[in-house]
């Protein structure tokens, strides 16, 4: 029957996006390489287009387009070298909003005890230390949420690079990709 025959390609559609996402490319549209609006992937988890290229009258203009892969649509910028889906960029800055609450929370507890004159003036100076470490851990997670916002997140401070999406998800704060890294943990 026709449902069955729907049924049937959309498994199909879904287990082509599942290996998109092993490889990736989850969340990059096939025809011109431009990034898919989250809130396009969000309705139609599997699409394999974005809106522009989705349209029949807009498939034409896809080769002239696909010679700028990176173009984000919807900044009409051109990003050199974006390697991050619009997905992965989520994904990385939920996790960093998250560290940065745990921190401003954290930071904020320092801070009354420091105020709290219960606690001794020996342990106030172990106190300061520690408000230090957590402002200087909240400033680093600005400054990559900043990055994110901009769309410069995730290059390689040693080759300039795009530092894979897996070594980002494990260490969102990475600063160097793994060849990098082991130069600059040996020098």
């Amino acid at each position: 029957s026709e449902l069955q025959s729907r049924a049937a390609r959309t498994v199909v559609e879904i287990e082509a996006a599942i290996e998109r996402l092993d490889f990736g490319v989850y969340g990059t549209c096939e025809h011109c390489g431009a990034f898919i609006a989250l809130r396009r992937l969000r309705q139609v988890p599997h699409t394999r287009h974005c809106d522009d290229c989705d349209t029949p009258r807009a498939r034409p203009l896809g080769p002239a387009l696909a010679s700028f892969p990176n173009l984000r649509k919807d900044q009409n910028t051109m990003i050199s070298d974006v390697h991050l889906s619009s997905v992965q960029l989520d994904s990385i800055r939920e996790e960093l909003e998250g560290q940065l609450l745990r921190w401003t929370r954290q930071l904020s507890e320092l801070e009354a005890a420091v105020g709290d004159d219960s606690v001794e003036v020996s342990e106030k100076s172990a106190l300061l230390a520690d408000i230090v470490s957590a402002e200087r851990s909240a400033s680093v997670l600005r400054t990559a949420l900043s990055e994110i916002a901009e769309l410069t997140y995730g290059r390689c401070d040693g080759c300039g690079s795009g530092i894979p999406f897996e070594r980002l998800k494990a260490r969102p704060l990475a600063r160097f990709c793994m060849q990098c890294q082991r130069r600059h943990e040996s020098s």
